[in-house]
């Protein structure tokens, strides 16, 4: 018989992953309009053309990683995308105008391998439970609906600069989990263990 999932804490902490990895990546796209236009001072519409660079960033980070999979480390590319969102989100936090903006939107690039790292990480671990599990990560995808929510609670009540402090603080989490999460991994996770969402 199979353990449930609650019996096992490093499936608990994955699924847990991807709804902050998700809600991060989603709520830094809802808030990025407003802050390119409030504090870059671009246009609305300059703003809503530029947050494709964003999604796009995401989009050619993944299909790089899905070339260049079986040569990475996932520990070391994981742990250097989560820092690296962090520092960039902190920069933005600090300096509030145009050149903040630029590094928002270059988190989009650091967010593209952390859903296939997660994801392909947890089910090589457990294969017995891959279907469950699986499951149970999609459905972690909630995330992208609660975590912009919180930032947007945050930024009716405190400042729209100011909330950027949840994804940085979300960021350094998922740093966290990476360093456990692959504390006894050396070989990175085959790519056809690196699926896509």
């Amino acid at each position: 018989m199979r353990p449930a999932l609650r019996q096992q804490p490093q499936q608990l902490l994955s699924i847990a992953a991807i709804f902050v990895y998700v809600g991060v990546e989603v709520a830094i796209a809802t808030s990025l309009v407003k802050y390119l236009t409030l504090s870059a001072g671009w246009s609305p519409e300059t703003a809503m053309s530029l947050v494709s660079l964003y999604w796009g960033g995401a989009l050619v980070g993944r299909l790089l990683f899905g070339l260049f999979a079986h040569n990475a480390h996932n520990a070391t590319v994981f742990r250097a995308a989560a820092l690296l969102g962090v520092l960039l989100v902190a920069l933005a936090t600090g300096l509030n105008n145009a050149a903040g903006g630029w590094l928002l939107l270059l988190t989009g690039l650091g967010n593209s391998v952390m859903y296939p790292i997660i994801f392909g990480h947890t089910l090589s671990q457990f294969p017995q439970q891959a279907n469950l599990l699986a499951a149970a990560m999609v459905m972690a995808g909630i995330g992208g609906a609660i975590i912009p929510w919180l930032q947007a609670v945050i930024i009716d009540n405190v400042s729209l600069h100011l909330s950027f402090l949840l994804p940085m603080a979300l960021y350094a989490l998922l740093a966290v989990w990476g360093k456990f999460a692959f504390a006894k991994e050396k070989k990175s996770v085959a790519p056809d263990r690196c699926p896509l969402p």
